[in-house]
């Protein structure tokens, strides 16, 4: 009698054959289980995340990313069935970093740092579990996933600029002249901002987030791929300044009878999917995925990788969850603290050398809805009562969930009654150190001009910088420094020369307050009438 050696898998059916070999379920189900434990334990952090996707316009395409991710790994199943799951132990160390990018970033309140932290994790699952190979595999329905993170905001204040300043080209080319002031447009006396929502960063995620998946579907060659990609990022940008453009000519042009300011969203994304339905048509005859790209031996060496067992898989999986919980567990353990008490109290910076409490009520102030305190007072130097500068500050006894310092919610202008015009650092002197501050240029929608600075109190030092203010938090909430934290903004009106007014808030920040001495002195305590 004669024996044939028996092939590993089955080439009709996609499936290992009776061989020993450890069938494709038992790691699909391990993979599962992995990962929703990952889930369960950052569950907050992917609650934010959805969050975000459910209240924003911008990130609303958020929800389709991970369902994308999973047809086009069951797009693979052919490919991943010729496959064997091979453990990679060393992946484990990858959850270290990670666990700490999540701790440091809860301790900072910044939610940007967990939900890397998150994905990234998930990606460490599959590596960990499934090993290199079938990772590599997947390499970019996974990569796809991180999409999901709402990180591009970072991209706002270019792309304000940009769409600003396209704009008045675009209107000085079709014949009507233009001019700006920072976001501002004054065409045929008739004032336009280019807010947020009109810098094209939603249709530049959404042109990102699909032409992903039409170049790696459609296309085997890189190049092709990130021709696509560019082409529909820049047809993005594109659109943006039609919808801008457009808006403002044709509302000109009709006298005010056609205005579609109101509907500028909806405009502007009929535009670009207009935009896209030409790239796709125009991209279908350069198409690849037709072609076999893989060859025999390509396929042979996929099939003898080394076969992984139940319990080394079920093992990896273990570890990768008792190591993923390391921070969360540290985090729950530090991070118990007493609630805010509701007899706090903090008082106006007391004003000194020339400079007093004026009665006039602030006609600006920030915007802070989750600050446990706010005061906003006005302040005078000289003869009379008129406020020449207020000042604005939005006091946290702690920051936590909800709660935190450095937030979207918290700003100088609110879009409506004042917009930012322009932003910059500057160096000023605050009761006899030098600080950096953020100074902006801020317009009222009747045409009043602020001067505003505004910087960060955390640790009890102060600074301009976000990325410091964050990490001056995490040290003080891990290693037990000053937990209270506050945001201060000055402010001063001026209609021709800024120096001047420069000059008044220098005044008043260098020897005219004594603004360290109510921010340490918050509290449970009365504040003196004035």
């Amino acid at each position: 009698m004669t024996s044939q050696a028996q092939p590993a898998y089955e080439a009709d059916r996609g499936r290992p054959a009776s061989t020993g070999a450890l069938s494709w379920p038992w790691p699909v189900w391990v993979v599962a289980a992995a990962m929703l434990g990952v889930l369960a334990l950052y569950w907050q952090t992917l609650a934010s995340m959805v969050s975000v996707w459910a209240n924003s316009d911008t990130y609303g395409y958020g929800f389709i990313i991970a369902p994308v991710s999973l047809y086009l790994v069951w797009q693979k199943r052919q490919d991943l069935a010729r496959m064997t799951a091979q453990p990679l132990p060393a992946a484990l160390a990858l959850l270290l970093p990670l666990g700490l990018l999540w701790l440091l970033s809860d301790a900072a309140e910044l939610a940007l740092g967990r939900q890397l932290a998150l994905v990234g994790t998930l990606q460490a699952v599959v590596l960990a579990i499934l090993g290199w190979r079938i990772y590599r595999a997947l390499l970019f329905p996974l990569l796809y996933l991180w999409l999901m993170v709402p990180a591009a905001d970072v991209l706002l204040p270019s792309l304000q600029t940009l769409a600003t300043e396209s704009t008045v080209a675009s209107l000085n080319l079709l014949g009507l002249p233009t001019t700006h002031q920072g976001v501002l447009i004054t065409a045929a006396g008739k004032t336009y901002a280019i807010v947020e929502e009109c810098t094209a960063l939603d249709l530049l995620l959404g042109a990102l987030a699909f032409s992903l998946v039409y170049a790696y579907v459609f296309y085997r060659r890189m190049v092709r791929r990130i021709a696509f990609v560019a082409l529909a990022l820049a047809a993005a940008l594109v659109a943006n300044v039609v919808r801008t453009t457009s808006i403002i000519f044709l509302t000109n042009a009709s006298e005010g009878r056609l205005d579609l300011a109101e509907d500028h969203q909806l405009y502007g994304w009929a535009i670009f999917l207009a935009t896209l339905l030409v790239l796709m048509l125009g991209g279908l005859p350069f198409r690849e995925d037709l072609q076999n790209t893989t060859s025999g031996s390509e396929t042979d060496r996929a099939t003898a990788t080394t076969r992984g067992d139940r319990h080394s898989l079920t093992a990896t999986a273990m570890a990768v969850v008792l190591l993923a919980s390391l921070a969360p567990i540290y985090a729950h353990a530090t991070g118990d603290l007493p609630a805010v008490s509701e007899d706090l109290a903090l008082c106006a910076p007391a004003p000194q050398g020339d400079w007093r409490f004026s009665p006039e009520k602030a006609v600006w102030q920030g915007f802070a809805p989750t600050a446990d305190l706010r005061v906003s007072q006005s302040y005078a130097r000289g003869v009379g009562d008129a406020a020449q500068a207020m000042a604005f500050v939005a006091y946290y006894w702690r920051q936590r969930p909800g709660a935190e310092l450095i937030s979207w919610q918290n700003r100088i202008a609110d879009n409506d009654d004042w917009l930012v015009l322009s932003s910059r650092q500057r160096t000023v002197e605050l009761e006899g150190q030098a600080i950096a501050v953020t100074e902006a240029r801020l317009r009222a929608e009747e045409g009043e001009q602020r001067l505003v600075w505004h910087w960060y109190w955390v640790d009890d030092r102060y600074t301009s910088s976000q990325s410091r203010a964050k990490l001056a938090q995490a040290k003080a909430t891990l290693l037990g420094g000053e937990q209270r934290a506050a945001f201060v903004a000055l402010s001063t009106p001026f209609a021709g020369d800024i120096d001047e007014a420069r000059a008044r808030l220098q005044s008043l920040t260098a020897t005219g307050l004594s603004l360290s001495s109510a921010l340490r002195r918050a509290g449970a305590h009365t504040c003196p009438t004035h």
